[in-house]
């Protein structure tokens, strides 16, 4: 794995590892974030793009926030109202939110996340405290994954399915 072997400190580390509908367990535990931490600056800022909600809890978020929590003092969510996706932000740096709003204001007009940013600065908050947590020995990625299209997939066959069968029994009457 890369982060064994660099010494090398980062700012931002920017992880979009959705594979399909789930995520790779392997990046989602304690452990791996207690080693991608050493590789960050002291005011480094780790963020992970989510493209999965449920309204069951616990979802995938809930693990993540709960995980990251256990390593990092400081963990928010970036939700954005026309925006399925949601970016889970932690850091070291108790005051990631003044400074990611300070670095905001000073971006460029023309620059190509000024707009965006600006955008997404009122969604930042604070992560929900969570007390689930994923590790190496119990990671339940997948099974997060799987529980979100059964609702929003199967769920509408079911819908259907239900239709049809009312339908059918109706006209056998």
């Amino acid at each position: 794995m890369f982060l064994t072997r660099t010494d090398k400190k980062y700012r931002v580390v920017f992880l979009d590892a959705f594979q399909d509908v789930t995520y790779p367990f392997h990046m989602a535990t304690h452990e791996f974030f207690v080693e991608l931490a050493s590789k960050l600056e002291d005011d480094g800022v780790l963020a992970i793009n989510i493209n999965m909600r449920s309204q069951q809890q616990p979802d995938l978020c809930s693990y993540l926030t709960g995980t990251l929590a256990g390593v990092f003092p400081k963990v928010m969510l970036c939700e954005h109202p026309h925006f399925y996706n949601r970016i889970i932000f932690a850091s070291k740096n108790l005051q990631m939110q003044t400074m990611f709003a300070d670095r905001v204001s000073k971006l460029p007009k023309d620059h190509a996340l000024s707009d965006l940013a600006a955008q997404a600065l009122p969604g930042l908050r604070t992560a929900d405290a969570s007390q689930y947590v994923l590790t190496d020995d119990l990671a339940p990625v997948e099974l997060t994954g799987f529980r979100i299209l059964n609702q929003q997939i199967a769920g509408a066959f079911r819908e259907i399915l239900i239709r049809i069968i009312l339908r059918l029994k109706d006209s056998m009457a």
